[in-house]
């Protein structure tokens, strides 16, 4: 008898060895892009086994699409028994798409017991119609650069390709049809836009049609090594991995979140660079002064940096950083957009008395009329004029930030199936002055809270424009209160808090902002 019960106890250990594994399930293991208006689709990783699954890594063509995690960063993905990971798939390369990429087959590769398991992947929609080319050279003016990086950012925003040099300073580039900003840089020397612009916002626009071939040629000046510098990273703010398409603008100007205003504002003292493969980016100024950070990435929003480890979208929260040495670890975290659509919104910014062409760059950024969430944004060019992709149907309001002025807001249009595309929107801007370059709202303002949705945290801000008893409190539906974010006196200026709703449920909140003068509330979706 006893022996009997070692034996049957030895099996039984065996057999739980044997059947201890990880075990991965795509949920769903097909996916479809239907139209335009159907651009992300998202896939749950599942481990339904009882040990550790680790992803080494997911083969999928990135000229396609553009892949993110909602909590892990970086390969390899670890997820524990029962736990589950979900994963944007984003179809960012959907002007490129043709009719051989239609079908096509993500590859993720796994300590499963199964190996490697697939995603098919169908594409209702393709364009076989014929690219247009663009080629140039890069040098110092005397001498060609090999191995210099050109990049296109359809819309200015969407880096849509990269290429390089080759040893006698040639480029070459097969684009879709549109409207590009057009960059090139080389280690050692500065990054340089179209029209030999160092500041993005006053590059020119490259428009390039079809059977077209331009030609755009670029002069690069060397990095002056002067010592100062400032370096960090660019982050996913909802899951703090880096990213590796982001661009940094550095942008010469004195301010101070807690005394509105803006000291002073120079354009044309600014540096930009392309992060490096692991997140990181290191810029060179000229002069020791105070400069604004801001960051660009393909389907986030941008943010300025802002003390105490965090950042924000509006430039009224935002910290200028003094440069006179080597400034590190100043990073930025760009919160995403949604910009999963097929809709369009175009316009013109109109204000009295100034030159639009002093607009260019003024970032147009539009708000959901229902739900207050910051969906896409656009950049403003000659006279004014600005455009909106991605978005998808609803409602919108539009506003601008410019550096320097209140946010100034549009009627509310709306996208639909009737009517994909909105043109003619204008946003009109009204100053005290003409030179007015430094005008602030006169009633408290309550930005959008970002991210929106959020998990567990977000950041709330808000402008008063006098002295005044203060309250900013969050309640849920009924009214409520869940949380007082403050209760005391504050001086004019913006200020920031952070919500954590690691303790509540999923939901939709209020945040009431309260002073002597003015009532403003929003809704904030918590998501688990």
């Amino acid at each position: 008898m006893i022996r009997f019960l070692v034996i049957a106890c030895v099996i039984f250990t065996c057999t739980g060895i044997v059947t201890a594994q990880p075990e991965l399930d795509l949920e769903p293991n097909k996916i479809e892009f239907e139209d335009l208006f159907n651009k992300l689709e998202n896939v749950l990783f599942i481990n339904k086994g009882n040990e550790v699954l680790i992803i080494d890594t997911i083969y999928y063509n990135s000229d396609l699409y553009y892949v993110r995690f909602d909590k892990q960063r970086t390969y390899p993905l670890v997820i524990e028994p029962g736990d589950t990971l979900v994963m944007d798939c984003i179809l960012a390369g959907f002007l490129s798409v043709t009719a051989v990429d239609t079908v096509d087959t993500m590859f993720v590769a796994s300590n499963s017991k199964d190996g490697t398991e697939d995603i098919r992947v169908k594409i209702d929609f393709y364009d076989d119609g014929d690219n247009a080319s663009v080629s140039g050279s890069i040098s110092d003016g005397e001498n060609s650069l090999a191995d210099a990086n050109v990049y296109f950012f359809y819309e200015g925003i969407y880096l849509l390709k990269t290429v390089k040099t080759d040893a006698n300073g040639f480029y070459s580039a097969e684009l879709p049809e549109g409207r590009y900003t057009v960059a090139a840089e080389k280690d050692s020397f500065y990054m340089i836009f179209y029209d030999q612009q160092r500041n993005p916002f006053n590059a020119k626009i490259a428009a390039i049609y079809k059977n077209e071939n331009r030609t755009i040629d670029f002069v690069l000046s060397r990095i002056d090594y002067t010592g100062n510098i400032i370096s960090g990273s660019v982050y996913d703010s909802t899951n703090t991995g880096y990213l590796r398409k982001a661009i940094v603008v550095i942008r010469k100007g004195n301010h101070n979140p807690k005394k509105p205003g803006v000291n002073y504002l120079n354009s044309e003292d600014a540096y930009s660079t392309f992060v490096n493969y692991d997140g990181t980016f290191k810029v060179h100024v000229a002069e020791p002064d105070y400069y604004f950070v801001q960051s660009f990435s393909d389907y986030y929003l941008p943010a300025y940096y802002k003390s105490e480890y965090s950042s924000t979208v509006f430039w009224q929260l935002a910290d200028s950083i003094f440069i006179n040495d080597n400034i590190i670890d100043k990073n930025i975290y760009l919160p995403r957009d949604s910009s999963f659509g097929g809709g369009i919104i175009e316009g013109k910014i109109i204000i009295d008395g100034i030159d639009p062409d002093s607009l260019n760059g003024t970032l147009v950024f539009a708000q959901s009329a229902l739900n207050n969430y910051i969906y896409s944004f656009g950049f403003s060019r000659e006279n004014g004029e600005f455009k909106i992709n991605n978005l998808p149907y609803g409602n919108y309001k539009l506003f601008i930030q410019k550096i320097g002025f209140e946010n100034y807001y549009s009627e509310t249009v709306e996208i639909s199936r009737l009517q994909p595309t909105i043109q003619n929107v204008e946003i009109h801007v009204t100053l005290s002055g003409a030179d007015d370059k430094t005008f602030m709202p006169d009633h408290a303002m309550l930005y959008p809270n970002y991210p929106n949705p959020f998990n567990p945290s977000t950041a709330i801000e808000f402008f008063i424009p006098a002295s005044s008893e203060v309250e900013l409190i969050v309640s849920n539906i009924l009214g409520e209160e869940i949380s007082n974010l403050f209760h005391g006196f504050l001086s004019a200026g913006f200020y920031s808090y952070n919500f954590n709703g690691e303790q509540l449920s999923s939901g939709t909140y209020i945040i009431t902002l309260k002073t002597k003068s003015d009532f403003i509330s929003r809704k904030i979706l918590l998501l688990k």
